[in-house]
């Protein structure tokens, strides 16, 4: 038999428009009780996540974005992988 446990999430973020640029934080904590199977416990994850973003408006069409997120600032991690990462994002939208 396997018992699922309770988890979730607490998020706050914060952004800022200066004429064509967007810059904006983002903190999220993490918590997830073990799963039960057979009688078996696992262990509960806990971690926290902090992302930065800066986005930039080239014209109607397009947009550019850079954003880095990194689970090893903040929060007390435990039993968990942490990961850090790098994004890229080049946007383009049609008018309708």
């Amino acid at each position: 038999m396997i018992t699922p446990g309770w988890g979730g999430n607490l998020s706050f973020g914060l952004g800022y428009n200066i004429e064509k640029w967007r810059i904006g934080t983002l903190a999220t904590w993490t918590y997830e009780d073990p799963i039960i199977i057979n009688s078996q416990s696992g262990n509960l994850e806990r971690y926290g996540t902090l992302l930065a973003s800066l986005s930039y408006l080239h014209n109607d069409d397009w947009s550019s974005t850079v954003s880095y997120s990194d689970q090893s600032l903040i929060g007390s991690p435990i039993n968990t992988s942490l990961g850090r990462s790098v994004v890229f994002l080049l946007q383009r939208r049609w008018s309708r």
